[in-house]
């Protein structure tokens, strides 16, 4: 196995998966939610929008395809790792994977601590500030 730092994201996503498969149904719902609430709040989100690395419609864009790709695959996506990584972790939707992986672990609290110690180690990068503490 490479070094972590030299894993793209799908390796890093199927990783996750074999390693705690009983979260993948959980997860897979929190992300499907998140998704359909980011499109239903689009206009909200359009006004408040500020982040210049990602554009709003590029992030609806993503939140569509997460939604949609859990309503096409279904179960399928608890059940394979590489379905789960490969249709989810692909190119720059991982951005808005790795926001719900954030959010599932580390706003809402509810999930086993040792996944969450998995996310933040696989998903979840320190600034270099964070890093010298």
């Amino acid at each position: 196995m490479k070094p972590l730092q030299e894993l793209d994201n799908v390796t890093r996503a199927h990783l996750l998966h074999q390693l705690f498969p009983s979260q993948m149904p959980r997860f897979l719902e929190f992300a499907e939610d998140l998704g359909i609430t980011t499109l239903e709040r689009k206009e909200q989100l359009a006004k408040t929008w500020d982040n210049s690395f990602i554009s709003l419609e590029l992030w609806i864009g993503f939140a569509r395809h997460t939604a949609h790709t859990i309503q096409r695959y279904g179960k399928k996506l608890h059940k394979s790792p590489r379905l789960f990584a490969d249709q989810l972790f692909d190119g720059l939707n991982a951005c808005f994977m790795s926001h719900c992986l954030y959010q599932f672990t580390h706003v809402r609290e509810s999930t086993d601590p040792k996944f969450k110690q998995a996310v933040q180690l696989l998903f979840v990068y320190q600034s270099s500030e964070e890093k010298g503490k």
